[in-house]
């Protein structure tokens, strides 16, 4: 949404600001292709990849060293900031009937 409103897909404009990205979970494959695209500068991740999979989403293939790849490209990330509670969220998800897209369509890599 924030690409859409400022009408580009560097949302970091280059470098000029400094937004980070706060997610629920670690990046899926796609997101992960998309976090470089976004300009920012820092990645902060609540619950782990092994977290949503165990609810059942199908987080598909991600390079093993995602974390150090971004790193590389000047993204920073901040891992398991309120894990627990991340968790907790996404187990409500589920009591609450959220839809888990590709729910075991494909065997992990």
């Amino acid at each position: 949404m924030a690409q859409k409103k400022l009408g580009r897909y560097d949302i970091g404009n280059g470098g000029t600001n400094t937004y980070e990205l706060v997610t629920s979970a670690e990046p899926c494959a796609m997101c992960f292709g998309a976090i470089p695209w976004s300009g920012v500068p820092r990645l902060v991740c609540g619950a782990r990849d092994e977290d949503a999979r165990r609810i059942g989403f199908d987080e598909g293939p991600k390079l093993s060293g995602w974390q150090e790849a971004l790193e590389n490209r000047g993204i920073h990330v901040v891992r398991d900031v309120l894990r627990k509670e991340a968790v907790e969220v996404l187990d409500l998800y589920v009591r609450l009937g959220g839809p888990i897209y590709n729910a075991g369509k494909h065997k992990d890599v």
